[in-house]
């Protein structure tokens, strides 16, 4: 048979073919058939025919020296790739330089030896302080020293005391007031009670004097600011001396009578111008409050008290005198409404085995037991 091209059909041909027109082929379909120019320039980026290749013309071998940037994509040079190179796989971004600046963020320990100066300037420094004792404190001298008053200055609001001052205060007793005025204190018109003629200086040789002086003989009617005495009565009656109404009855007798007061008044309301009540201890000490003089002694009070109401009805101006003592053990004293304190205050407890005294005085104008006057033994 001769050779040729079949028009239809399945032909294989063999051997070098030259066409003197280019033969029409259609599109592809597998990766093994001849494609048409128009198929392989629409697959060309741009649709139109390659003319050049980055002002290449000719057979170009593409590298990326040839390759411009696209817009997703990009090229890199030789130094970048040998950047990347050096960066670990799975590296994360460093902080910001301010992050990692800033002291506080760094963590483990730094030598010494890497901080400029630090060794020099640890030397210069005080070195370390041998430890003193609980009671001493570090002095600006450098020496430890004992701590105690001496050692600190007055404040403010705070000061020292002195053992001079200590035992002053030690003298004072608790609850203790403070005296009036020596003025007022000297003053005669503001004493209390009686007395002693013994403790008035020159009292019996002025009286004695008095008596002599006085003295005289003669007759007649005689008359002297104070009685003469008489040595040697001659012709004298009783009536010459002023004493006509004067019975001549012995002492004993006098005081052994008794007689009855009409329209008079007595400045006691028992007739009584004394009365004393003394006990050893009581929790409601009870004085009487009814005579001219009321004294009540508690001697060893061995429970907390409180000081009752006298007992009687009592007369304007009458007096009371309380002197309390401990068993040695203080107790607590508390005070009846009856009694207020005039320029002192009542105590509110005993002084361990100190006697302690009260003045008091009765206000029929306020119904009160005025206490005018307290003092507690040294």
């Amino acid at each position: 048979m001769a050779e040729h091209i079949q028009t239809g059909g399945a032909q294989s041909v063999d051997g070098v073919k030259t066409f003197t027109a280019s033969p029409i082929v259609p599109t592809p379909t597998t990766t093994s058939q001849a494609a048409p120019k128009g198929y392989v320039d629409s697959a060309v980026a741009g649709g139109g025919s390659v003319t050049s290749v980055n002002t290449k013309t000719g057979v170009v071998v593409i590298n990326q020296d040839e390759i411009l940037d696209g817009t997703t994509y990009k090229q890199y040079s030789q130094t970048e790739k040998t950047k990347l190179a050096g960066v670990a796989t799975g590296a994360t971004a460093n902080s910001t330089d301010a992050t990692l600046l800033n002291r506080t963020n760094h963590t483990g320990s730094q030598a010494e030896s890497t901080i400029t100066n630090l060794i020099s300037d640890l030397a210069a420094k005080e070195p370390a302080i041998t430890a003193g004792i609980t009671a001493q404190y570090y002095r600006g001298d450098k020496t430890f020293q004992t701590l105690n008053q001496d050692a600190v200055p007055d404040g403010t609001t705070n000061k020292a005391y002195t053992a001079t001052e200590k035992t002053k205060l030690s003298g004072i007793a608790t609850n203790a007031t403070a005296n009036s005025s020596d003025a007022t204190l000297l003053a005669r018109a503001n004493h209390t009670g009686t007395q002693l003629a013994s403790t008035v200086s020159d009292f019996s040789s002025a009286a004695d004097a008095r008596i002599t002086a006085a003295t005289s003989t003669g007759t007649g009617s005689l008359v002297r600011a104070t009685s003469p005495a008489i040595t040697t009565p001659t012709g004298i009656v009783k009536d010459d001396v002023g004493l006509g109404s004067v019975d001549n009855t012995s002492n004993a007798t006098e005081r052994a009578a008794t007689a009855t007061l009409t329209n008079k008044i007595l400045n006691s309301t028992t007739n009584t111008f004394a009365s004393v009540v003394s006990e050893a201890s009581s929790a409601t000490p009870t004085p009487t409050g009814d005579s001219r003089e009321n004294e009540l002694y508690e001697t060893a009070l061995a429970a907390n008290a409180t000081i009752a109401a006298p007992t009687g009805t009592a007369t304007n101006g009458n007096k009371l005198i309380i002197r309390i003592k401990d068993n040695g053990t203080a107790r607590t004293l508390a005070w009846n409404a009856i009694y207020r304190g005039i320029g002192v205050t009542l105590p509110a407890t005993t002084v361990i085995s100190k006697t302690l005294y009260l003045g008091a005085r009765y206000n029929s104008t306020d119904t009160k037991w005025d206490v005018i006057a307290y003092g507690a033994e040294a």
